[in-house]
């Protein structure tokens, strides 16, 4: 028997769905990932709003209607992410914990809030072994 060898973890646990068909007479030209369309969709949501915010640059200055930049920052961002694999999370979920991170109070392992003790100090001291 021959080893398997691995390049990643990912594909040890990891298995993405891939769709090649729409319906059963449509074929579409390349495999398209679950993971991408879920990326996609999620990046869609996040840039509508700077894309918004630059409504009136992207209308004067490109002739661009808002949508239309949405869905192409939002493809462009997704080709960037599609093989983004940040400490073995998905993307969204890997944003998702680092929102919770800044905003959600700090607990302890123990589960009561983090309260540091302001009335004790390290003074700073240290001693040097021989």
């Amino acid at each position: 028997m021959t080893k398997q060898y691995w390049t990643s973890y990912r594909s040890l646990f990891r298995f993405s769905g891939t769709i090649y068909r729409i319906d059963s007479r449509t074929r579409l030209p390349g495999p398209i990932k679950v993971d991408t369309i879920i990326i996609f969709i999620f990046m869609l949501a996040i840039l509508y709003v700077p894309c918004w915010l630059l409504g009136p640059i992207l209308r004067g200055g490109f002739n661009v209607d808002v949508w239309f930049a949405d869905i192409v920052f939002a493809g462009a961002a997704t080709y960037f992410f599609s093989n983004f694999d940040p400490a073995g999370k998905f993307l969204p979920f890997y944003i998702l914990d680092i929102i919770q991170f800044y905003y959600l109070p700090k607990k302890h392992r123990v589960g009561t809030s983090f309260r540091p003790d302001k009335r004790k100090r390290e003074n700073g001291e240290y001693f040097l072994l021989d």
